[in-house]
């Protein structure tokens, strides 16, 4: 049987070119680019080129600055935790405020949660039925008090788009920073750091057919950073460690990659989703996809298939199993929460009901998504869940 991979939103497979490029750029220099003598100070040339190209890319200005991390995980915890800047209170007995919005990935809702237990007031704007976070209450919550807002750009489970940009503009009335996780958006939809406004942004290589181990975040020149990490001066102190070449020349590769295919690749995972979502539906009527009635990714699709009246509710750990046995891999939500038992935080977010919530999955598609994985996969997934719903009504 062959295998099937439809959970590019949790990671995706190299590219060629990507690899080639690593490949060739460990043979080249094998010197620590924080070393002094010439091989080091050649290899830290050839790191600082990388990490010019990748914010130029993504349309940041010279005196912007691209920090690297392991990924983005840490750029989010970054970003969240060295942004808000320390732990006085602001003014008085006020203690310093953090707004995000509540269906944010757990790598800001964490470090919002480690702020909370540091003294912090952390506040979570609301999302809607379609998965929009309520950017107006901005307007209400901001106060002297408010340290950073952190909006992600594409919410990662359902792929509905936010709007950044207003809350950007609330925000620079009371010259609040902002931060911005566009991990999932990179690639799928256009990503350009000063059109956006924010302050810093989170981004990623291996969502967009880069390497795994390598991300970063790339900070305005007006922001200052607490480091989260001690002990050494590579990349100012913000973030220290000996930083990889190849790994940063496979980030190189893959933002130049997804920004001069966009319009290619976009396209075709447009395809697969909504060709995948029309296959599931002529089979599945009842099935409910999460934000289809909002801008959304085009690659991701969020489904429950709660059922009807002669129709058991399917749920989402028996159905990712399930699948997985027929070499489907799907998830039930962010991939760094997969192993959990919980409930998805921003289906709970959006109101869902606990049935709904209990019966979701999500799909995500790839540029290297191939049509036979999109009709077998949907056939196979659809098998899983008559499947199961007769098992379930049998012992009913």
């Amino acid at each position: 049987m062959t295998h099937i991979y439809l959970d590019a939103n949790s990671t995706t497979r190299m590219d060629d070119a990507v690899r080639q490029v690593m490949i060739d750029t460990y043979g080249e220099n094998d010197a620590n680019p924080a070393s002094q003598h010439r091989p080091g100070q050649l290899a830290r040339q050839k790191l600082e080129n990388l990490r010019s190209a990748i914010a130029a890319q993504l349309g940041a200005r010279r005196t912007d600055r691209l920090i690297f991390t392991s990924g983005g995980t840490e750029s989010d915890n970054l970003a969240v935790i060295g942004m808000a800047g320390g732990l006085s209170p602001i003014s008085g007995d006020e203690p310093a405020e953090v707004i995000v919005s509540a269906i944010e990935h757990p790598a800001v809702l964490g470090a919002a949660d480690f702020l909370a237990s540091q003294g912090f007031v952390i506040r979570k704007l609301p999302a809607d039925a379609r998965g929009v976070v309520n950017v107006d209450t901005l307007k209400q919550w901001i106060s002297p008090a408010t340290r950073l807002v952190s909006l992600m750009l594409a919410n990662n489970e359902t792929g509905v788009l936010q709007n950044v940009s207003a809350a950007v503009e609330i925000c620079r009335t009371r010259d609040i920073p902002v931060h911005c996780d566009a991990v999932q958006a990179l690639g799928k939809i256009p990503v350009v750091f000063r059109e956006l406004g924010v302050d810093a942004m989170t981004l990623t290589a291996h969502k967009i057919h880069g390497p795994r181990g390598i991300g970063g975040l790339l900070v305005t020149d007006r922001i200052e950073l607490q480091p989260l990490m001690f002990g050494g001066v590579q990349q100012l102190g913000q973030r220290p460690g000996t930083e990889d070449i190849a790994l940063a020349a496979g980030f190189a590769k893959s933002v130049e990659l997804a920004t001069s295919l966009l319009a290619e690749r976009s396209s075709w995972i447009r395809h697969c989703r909504d060709q995948f979502e029309q296959l599931i539906l002529a089979e599945l009527p009842d099935t409910h996809i999460h934000g289809r009635d909002a801008e959304r990714l085009p690659h991701t699709s969020n489904l429950s298939f709660i059922g009807g009246p002669n129709m058991a509710t399917v749920d989402r750990q028996a159905l990712m199993m399930a699948a997985d046995i027929e070499e489907v891999a799907i998830s039930t939500g962010s991939a760094c929460t997969s192993g959990s038992s919980e409930p998805s935080h921003v289906l709970t977010a959006m109101g869902c009901e606990k049935a709904i919530v209990d019966s979701s999955i999500r799909v995500s598609f790839s540029a290297a998504t191939t049509n036979l994985d999109v009709t077998e996969g949907a056939r196979r997934i659809i098998n899983c869940v008559k499947r199961l719903r007769q098992q379930k009504s049998r012992r009913n």
